[in-house]
């Protein structure tokens, strides 16, 4: 192996520093070695120092060759500065790096990169709970619920904003690792939004709402107020209903005394045939008597 061969020949000048590099999964990354001025470089070997090492990338004899069949395969390539670029990066992508770097005298030079790639985290929504407030101007407690689908290593912070001043919760209203919020509001913090933003060390989204418009909503004056309202509605339907029910008994009476009347006149038709026949009927002529 050109790389074992190398390493056993030449003189190695290694550098204690790592550099550090993030990514976002999904994207593509660069990672660029440390060349000093004066250093003429003949051969370049780039390394994952995962659990089993394996080459990645290689620059030899003037010849670029990727074609390693590691997990970077089809997705790494060389470009003309010796930057190993990576793309559709991925989870397990994460480690160390280390590329070789060989001048035309032998001597060698290797650099270190420690890449972390993370999830960017998605737009967050925010959901909220309110508690019934007794009458309008009391206070009124919120709990806000944000959550996010996507994401790793993800941070959440809490701030109010009011046409005065901005700030940020304290982490004593904060419950389950920042997902939760609680909030005691008053009449005086109808205006105030309250935003909730995800955070991790490639992206950042939040989004934010107006919990009192809720509190109002469950209030027990408000619902004073709809039933007050409701009245004429609730007495125009009694009396429609009044009346429908009034002309279904009317029509159920009258339905009923026609039947009956019907019934009565049958009877009396039947009863008037049977007196009818008896009257009709031959007197039956008495045989000869012997005297």
């Amino acid at each position: 192996c050109v790389l074992t061969v190398l390493l056993q020949a030449g003189i190695l000048e290694a550098e204690n520093r790592i550099s550090h590099v993030q990514g976002i999964m999904g994207s593509k990354i660069q990672l660029s070695p440390h060349i000093p001025h004066g250093f003429t470089t003949r051969d370049v070997f780039w390394r994952h120092l995962s659990q089993t090492e394996e080459i990645v990338a290689s620059y030899t004899q003037g010849t670029t060759e990727t074609r390693y069949q590691s997990r970077f395969f089809e997705r790494a390539r060389l470009l003309n500065n010796f930057t190993l670029e990576i793309s559709a990066l991925e989870m397990g992508d994460s480690g160390q790096f280390a590329s070789l770097l060989v001048d035309t005298t032998g001597h060698m030079r290797q650099n270190q990169v420690h890449l972390t790639v993370y999830e960017a985290v998605a737009q967050p929504t925010v959901q909220v709970f309110a508690s019934n407030a007794e009458e309008e101007g009391k206070n009124c407690t919120v709990f806000l619920s944000c959550v996010t689908t996507n994401g790793s290593n993800i941070t959440y912070t809490w701030s109010a904003d009011s046409m005065e001043s901005d700030h940020v919760i304290s982490n004593e209203l904060v419950y389950d690792g920042g997902h939760i919020l609680k909030v005691i509001l008053t009449p005086a913090d109808q205006d105030i939004s309250y935003t909730c933003t995800v955070t991790n060390p490639v992206s950042r989204r939040n989004t934010s709402v107006v919990p009192w418009n809720s509190c109002k909503f469950h209030s027990g004056a408000d619902a004073g107020v709809f039933s007050c309202k409701m009245i004429p509605y609730l007495a125009a339907t009694l009396i429609l209903l009044f009346i429908a029910v009034t002309f279904w008994v009317l029509l159920c009476t009258r339905t009923k005394g026609k039947s009956r009347r019907k019934e009565k006149q049958n009877v009396e038709g039947v009863s008037l045939q049977h007196a009818s026949d008896g009257t009709n009927q031959d007197p039956v002529e008495d045989g000869p008597q012997n005297v």
